[in-house]
């Protein structure tokens, strides 16, 4: 990019990236190399405030329709085309075109996609997020794009939280204690949950590793005498949903799917896979806005950190606890009956949650 390009370009509001404490530069990533990002636009209203409907049960509440969001709060189509122009004249490709989210795909060389937006990439070292790459600095855009865009999410690709591996003792006492745990369905009567018809109805689950083992599914809800969910993968920015390339995150969204099944018999499940950095976070949400085939009513994200387990302050502090241990055994998927909760269910505007069947 030259001065004159950078000159008359503004700083995008919110936009200054810091990297992980501890990361070493490298090298100046490839400028060749191809990379997709996620391009927040401007929406045609703001987002209404819904903090009033969490003082109301979930029944209470009044739900927006993807009809009604798209209608009313999706992409500006204003904002779209000024993107559009932008890319164009940028050598960029407009992969997607997300209305609905307001959410658009761009891509191109890291050469070209660095000189539209006015970064400089590096790819890093970091003793527990590995390799990666990363820009410095804010993002830039000219003056016209200053409020048509919203955000700019792949010039990261660090993990956002990853957990500290246990020693071996400390896993094979948490399976000892799994032995004692629950089967979810012995927990949903310890708790009062209620029966309800959810044949209809699709709960999303959001993973960021590892897979589904159909034949697993299968045979521990016939373990439990309960009739196994209807599983659905989708998988976003080509991430692999082979189970045996990462089995420790298997076993955990295993733990996802057979909860979730137990608690809500008969119910379709829509299982999203993508990576766990910037980009893929957005794009998880952004899928099941959007996926008006499964219609998800409910979505669990069960990746995060118990308010027990030591965090690091650099935001990189292990991938999130381990409740069962790779062995397939019938008691391994027994819930450990924890008296610690995840973020961010344990802040304060929500430890008055209450556990709800999908209605």
């Amino acid at each position: 990019m030259d001065t004159n390009a950078a000159t008359a370009r503004v700083e995008l509001r919110n936009s200054f990236h810091h990297l992980p404490p501890g990361s070493k530069a490298a090298r100046r990533t490839n400028g060749q190399r191809w990379l997709e990002l996620t391009v927040g636009v401007r929406r045609l209203e703001k987002l209404p405030d819904l903090s009033d409907s969490e003082q109301k049960l979930p029944g209470q509440r009044t739900y927006m329709t993807r009809e009604q969001m798209a209608k009313d709060y999706g992409s500006d189509p204003k904002a779209v085309e000024a993107i559009q122009a932008f890319a164009k004249a940028n050598r960029l490709v407009v992969t997607r075109d997300e209305r609905t989210s307001a959410r658009l795909g761009l891509a191109g060389t890291v050469a070209d996609l660095s000189a539209a937006f006015g970064v400089t990439l590096f790819d890093y070292e970091h003793p527990t997020l590995g390799h990666f790459h990363a820009r410095t600095g804010a993002i830039h855009v000219p003056p016209a794009l200053a409020d048509a865009v919203t955000g700019v999410f792949g010039f990261n690709n660090h993990r956002v939280l990853r957990r500290k591996r246990k020693h071996a003792r400390a896993a094979a006492d948490a399976g000892a204690r799994a032995q004692s745990g629950f089967v979810p369905t012995e927990l949903a009567t310890v708790y009062n949950f209620p029966e309800a018809d959810v044949k209809n109805q699709c709960i999303g689950l959001l993973e960021f590793g590892g897979g589904v083992e159909p034949a697993d599914v299968t045979a521990y809800f016939q373990q439990i005498h309960q009739p196994a969910p209807t599983v659905k993968v989708i998988a976003l920015d080509g991430v692999s949903t082979d189970p045996a390339a990462d089995p420790d995150s298997t076993g955990e969204v295993m733990l996802d799917v057979d909860v979730a099944g137990a608690l809500a018999a008969g119910v379709k499940l829509a299982v999203y896979f993508s990576t766990f950095d910037e980009k893929g976070l957005v794009d998880c949400l952004s899928a099941v806005i959007a996926d008006s085939t499964n219609d998800p009513s409910v979505v669990s994200i069960s990746w995060g950190w118990a308010e027990n387990q030591p965090f690091n302050a650099e935001g990189v502090s292990g991938r999130r606890r381990r409740s069962i241990t790779a062995t397939r055994a019938f008691w391994r998927r027994r819930i450990w009956a924890s008296r610690s909760v995840s973020r961010p269910a344990m802040t304060a505007r929500r430890r008055n949650c209450r556990t709800v069947a999908p209605t």
